[in-house]
């Protein structure tokens, strides 16, 4: 299953509007979907980017953020609010990558 799949799948298992949120990411954020990941989010303050949906292989998916923020917040489909250093996040998900490759 691609990275678009699962997240349409999930949005479909969770009763959520995928529209909806393409549009409105599409329209004040950003959405980026290629064969190795899929990730859509906005700039939620000055110094956070919130990241609506995502899927695939995240150490890829960082350099495309449209400019540098410190943080990232997001949801987990647990209603709780994520947030933490972009740094810490580039760093677990670069060891991440090269554990399940070595």
């Amino acid at each position: 299953m691609s990275p678009w799949e699962r997240i349409v799948a999930k949005y479909a298992e969770k009763g959520e509007d995928l529209g909806r949120a393409l549009d409105f990411n599409l329209a004040h954020g950003f959405v980026f979907s290629t064969p190795e990941y899929f990730i859509m989010g906005r700039q939620s303050d000055y110094c956070t980017w919130f990241i609506e949906a995502f899927s695939g292989d995240m150490s890829k998916a960082w350099a495309i953020l449209p400019y540098e923020l410190p943080y990232i917040a997001y949801y987990r489909f647990d209603k709780c609010l994520h947030r933490m250093p972009l740094s810490d996040v580039r760093r677990y998900t670069k060891r991440h990558e090269m554990a399940k490759a070595g």
